[in-house]
């Protein structure tokens, strides 16, 4: 093919955007939904770590609440 042919046919290629506006929209919605449950996420992980020490505290009250009388009586005192 001469040159001319080609030009001639390249007049007649319909010429888009490889990203048009509605899939540019697309994108990023798609992207704010994943950023949004991976906040989320983040988020409870971090109420799980906050909570933890509280709940472990709450245990060694308890612990210590039931080993108190057992200690004062000398139970387990190997002395």
């Amino acid at each position: 093919m001469s040159n001319a042919a080609t030009f001639n046919l390249l007049k007649f290629v319909e010429r888009r955007p490889f990203l048009s506006a509605t899939k540019m929209l697309g994108l990023f919605i798609l992207c704010t939904i994943l950023l949004l449950g991976y906040f989320l996420y983040q988020k409870n992980q971090f109420k799980v770590v906050i909570e933890e020490p509280s709940k472990m505290a709450l245990t060694i009250n308890q612990l210590t609440q039931t080993l108190q009388p057992l200690l004062q009586q000398g139970v387990g005192n190997p002395l």
